[in-house]
Parts: structure tokens; C-alpha cells; sequence
């Protein structure tokens, strides 16, 4: 809390005084509850998601919050809990999404937007991996001729994973 005094006066004029007090109140302020969220490693054409927690610092409510992902493509924002404002201390919730189309590192910027509340940023990153793919060798085996219901010898084949990853 803040105090002053006001007076107010002139010439041939008894002075006019005045108590005045307030109490500052801090702005929104947005903060995220991580600068990093990492997919890990996801298999193209499949998806992943994570939840970032958006809270509100200020003492005051937020303006109207907005989110985003730069560049858009295989992260994506698919839902929140934030309503028309972030009220002071509040926390909501965002949740992102990471679908690879192609195996590799890949990353963006999430953002979060409010006016009052400011604009902080997360990085976002996550690796595509190819599907898991079963090869066999040999292709093609000859048991030559075997009488019905009777053993015909074992035969060895050998069963691979090609793909990038685990299959089950």
C-alpha cells in the first residue's frame, strides 16, 4: 500500500489537503511451465501429444489468450482449458501434438499470447522414425517331396526387423 498527501492551495486561498492511498496491483504476466517439450521418438504416420500448463503470474486477468506453433505442419495445438481469460494464478492447460510424416529430428516454437499477459515461447522437438518392416531370407525354400503327415526335415529362415522400429 501507498500513501500521499494532496494539498491543494493559493494565494489568499487556505490550503485544501487530501489523504490519497492505493495498492499497486502487478499486470498479467503468462508464464509456461517449461521452455522444452520433447515428442521423443514417434513412428511416421503415427502422433503423439503433451500437455504444457499456461499460468497467469499478474495479479490482474489476462486479455483473450491465443496459441501457436511455428512452423505449422507436424506439431500442431489441438485443444486448451483456457477460457476467454486467464485470471490471476490461474493455470490452464494446452495440448500439443507431434505427427511425423518423414523419419528424422524435427522442432518448432509453441506460443502463448495475451494482451495484457505477454508472449512466452517453449521450443518443441521430437524425431520421426520409420515404421518397423519385416524382411525374410530366404524367400523362397524347397522341401522337395514330403509324405502327408510325415515330418519333412527343418529348414532355416531368417526373420529381420528393417524398419526404424520396434515391432510386437
Amino acid at each position: 500500500t501507498r500513501t500521499a498527501v494532496l494539498t491543494v492551495g493559493g494565494m489568499g486561498v487556505t490550503p485544501v489537503t487530501v489523504n490519497l492511498s492505493g495498492l499497486g496491483q502487478a499486470q498479467a504476466l503468462l508464464q509456461l511451465s517449461t521452455n522444452l517439450i520433447d515428442f521423443g521418438s514417434v513412428v511416421n504416420g503415427a502422433s503423439s501429444t503433451a500437455t504444457i500448463s499456461v499460468t497467469n503470474r499478474g495479479d490482474v486477468p489476462s486479455g483473450l489468450p491465443s496459441f501457436s506453433m511455428t512452423p505449422m505442419g507436424v506439431f500442431s495445438v489441438v485443444s486448451n482449458t483456457c477460457g476467454a481469460t486467464i485470471g490471476a494464478g490461474v493455470t490452464c492447460a494446452v495440448t500439443l501434438s507431434f505427427a511425423p510424416a518423414a523419419a528424422g529430428p524435427q522442432s518448432a516454437t509453441f506460443g502463448a499470447s495475451a494482451m495484457p499477459g505477454g508472449n512466452p515461447t517453449a521450443t518443441v522437438q521430437g524425431t520421426g522414425i520409420a515404421p518397423g518392416a519385416l524382411s525374410i531370407t530366404p524367400t523362397t525354400r524347397d522341401f522337395g517331396s514330403v509324405v502327408l503327415m510325415q515330418s519333412g526335415g527343418f529348414q532355416d529362415f531368417t526373420i529381420r526387423n528393417t524398419g526404424g522400429s520396434n515391432l510386437s
